[in-house]
């Protein structure tokens, strides 16, 4: 080669040399991280690299690449990933994760190369980014926009967003989809239109112009007229504001259907008038009856003194009877306005359960039968025997209602004890003797959302006419006016139970009966008990109770984890205390699993339900004995030790 052939060569390798270092230069200045690594060992890597990970730059060169993953099988997903990139050698992307020098992890995106397609050797290049940031921010977001639907889809209300100023609908949740009748697929393919009765169309127009105007509004709710997708309507309440979304501004709001708060309303209204009627007539009517009174005085003074022939007599006499229809019409009016006050007198329950039965047996039909279990020695009560029959009657009426095939209903009075550790968990409930009436009937039963509201006025589960929704209000009133106390049990299916409790009038003589006998009848004992209920302050109480008199006590919220407790410690529990009516398994479905499991196994029903009643199966099914609930410390230990008692010698 002569000697331009040389410097030409030099001057070629050189230019060479100074674009690799410039190159160089430029890959170290990257905020990116890059390598380069060639069967599996780091051969060159930038600082960005290098501090990325924590270690010395010669510290890196010549490291495993393995090492660098934080498992095996992520290491293999990128080797696979690398093995499958063709010979045009377009550049792939990974995410997984990579350790640090210090052990932390951390989630990164590796693009990746063959560093010459053409070769057989192994090397790649790598260019990696850190981006635990920015899965950190969007599994924020994620968690976010999960809340936010979450509490979107499962609120009560109806939802939206839609179009300005289309009112397209753009966004609605499942409730808003339930309240009008579509689909969601429907709903979305509608405007806000679709769902307004034409009449309120123009109300809505005026009130959207003065929220896209930003007038302050008189009120913060808009009520109109709803209209489903099979035309009918309802009574809308909605509340609207104006956001972005999807980066332009939407109409988003809350629908709440209304319907039922406006009849309430009107209700409350109709009472409130018959309230004030009943004020106006009772004081019209005590008025009134004053001058009937002297009416009546001074027509008697002179029909006194008449002869029986005398003419005028008879006219006298006429007076006197039409003064008298008079007043007994103002006692009506005053009977309306609640002017007329109970007349407590010592009532005996048992006489008029009894009396009641009578009318009954002529106003309900045949296929109900009725049965008494009435207490011999009932305690009297304090009462008025009028309301006492209404009360009866009603609940009587209500139950022949849920009877519609027939059934049993069944009335029963006792006498109980409220102790303190009782009153403590029944607010409204005083210490004391009481009689407990109880009235069950067979029939189709209550959810416990109904049982929250029966005592509610104006509550009713009655068809549109059929009902006021004030019977059991009085009842409870009337209750309450005595100074008593009313519970309700009650399973769909499995019927109802309403106790009363009205207090004792005790006499001297009976409670001097009754104390010496107090300590002899509670008795404990060493035994071990299973209890089990699905109400965990029934189930404090009970262990509580029991505890107290020396037992041991283990407790299950369910029927399935009593089974497991009873299979691992038969051997140990003397005694099952079993809650009726439990979700999943019911009590009279585990008892006959215990029983399948040992024979010998001696339980106990614990139900809110009259023993006469749905309990009565259960019962039959094997059961040895009942308690009533919620817990009576005396007759629950009564109880307990008669049935551990039972088969010893």
């Amino acid at each position: 080669m002569d000697k331009t052939g040389c410097e030409g060569l030099e001057k070629r390798i050189k230019e060479l040399e100074q674009s690799e270092k410039t190159l160089r230069a430029i890959l170290s200045a990257t905020p990116t991280g890059i390598g380069v690594v060639e069967n599996r060992v780091m051969k060159w890597h930038n600082r960005a690299m290098s501090e990325m990970l924590g270690y010395a730059s010669e510290e890196l060169h010549g490291k495993n690449a393995r090492m660098l993953y934080a498992t095996d099988e992520e290491f293999s997903l990128v080797g696979k990933a690398i093995a499958s990139l063709g010979p045009d050698n377009k550049t792939s992307a990974i995410e997984t994760r990579w350790v640090r020098k210090d052990g932390s992890i951390f989630d990164c995106l590796i693009r990746y190369a063959l560093l010459d397609p053409e070769s057989t050797e192994d090397a790649v290049v790598a260019i990696v980014e850190d981006i635990t940031d920015r899965k950190r921010a969007e599994k924020a977001l994620r968690q976010s926009e999960e809340r936010y639907r979450s509490l979107v889809e499962n609120t009560l209300d109806g939802y939206f967003i839609s179009e300005i100023p289309s009112f397209r609908i753009l966004f609605v949740n499942q409730r808003a989809c339930d309240l009008f009748g579509y689909t969601m697929e429907e709903a979305l393919n509608l405007s806000l239109w679709d769902t307004i009765v034409p009449e309120d169309h123009t109300l809505i127009q005026e009130r959207l112009k003065k929220r896209m105007e930003k007038e302050r509004l008189e009120q913060e709710s808009t009520f109109y007229m709803g209209k489903r997708k099979d035309g009918s309507t309802f009574r809308a309440e909605v509340a609207s504001s104006i956001v972005m979304f999807q980066e332009q501004p939407a109409l988003q709001g809350i629908i709440k259907d209304v319907t039922e708060q406006k009849r309430l309303e009107q209700q409350l209204q109709q009472a409130q008038k018959m309230e004030a009627i009943g004020t106006l007539a009772g004081g019209v009517a005590h008025d009134f009856n004053n001058l009937l009174q002297a009416i009546l005085g001074y027509t008697q003074i002179l029909t006194m003194g008449k002869h029986e022939n005398d003419p005028e007599l008879m006219k006298l006499e006429q007076i006197e009877k039409s003064a008298m229809r008079a007043s007994e019409l103002t006692q009506q009016l005053l009977a309306f306005s609640r002017k007329v006050e109970s007349k407590l007198r010592p009532v005996d329950l048992n006489l008029e359960v009894k009396q009641v039965q009578k009318l009954l047996k002529r106003t309900i039909p045949k296929m109900i039968s009725i049965e008494l279990h009435l207490q011999e020695d009932l305690q009297v009560v304090n009462a008025d025997p009028a309301q006492v029959e209404q009360v009866m009657m009603n609940l009587a009426v209500n139950a022949r209602d849920a009877m519609p095939e027939g059934g049993k209903l069944i009335i029963e009075t006792e006498n109980v004890l409220f102790d303190e550790q009782y009153c403590k968990t029944h607010p409204g409930a005083v210490p004391g003797q009481y009689v407990c009436l109880s009235i069950t009937d067979t029939g189709h039963g209550m959810d416990q959302a109904t049982v929250d509201h029966i005592f509610e006025p104006f509550y009713t589960t009655k068809e549109v006419g059929k009902g006021t929704g004030l019977g059991l209000s009085m009842v409870y009133g009337i209750v309450k006016s005595h100074r008593g106390y009313i519970m309700c049990y009650s399973e769909p299916g499995e019927g109802t139970t309403f106790k009363i409790y009205l207090p004792a009038v005790e006499s001297e003589s009976r409670e001097q009966k009754a104390e010496p006998e107090k300590e002899a009848e509670i008795k404990g004992g060493e035994e071990t008990i299973l209890l089990v209920d699905d109400e965990e302050l029934l189930r404090d109480i009970g262990k509580e109770i029991l505890e107290e008199f020396g037992y041991t006590v283990c407790t299950a919220s369910d029927g399935e984890t009593a089974l497991k407790q009873y299979s691992e410690k038969k051997d140990e529990i003397s005694l099952v205390i079993l809650d009726l009516m439990m979700p999943v398994m019911g009590g009279k479905q585990c008892l006959e699993q215990i029983l399948a499991m040992d024979p010998d196994a001696k339980v106990v029903i614990a139900s809110g339900y009259s023993v006469n009643g749905p309990t009565r199966t259960t019962l039959e099914a094997g059961a040895m004995g009942f308690i009533k609930k919620p817990f009576e410390l005396k007759q629950m230990l009564k109880v307990v030790r008669e049935v551990l008692d039972q088969g010893k010698p």
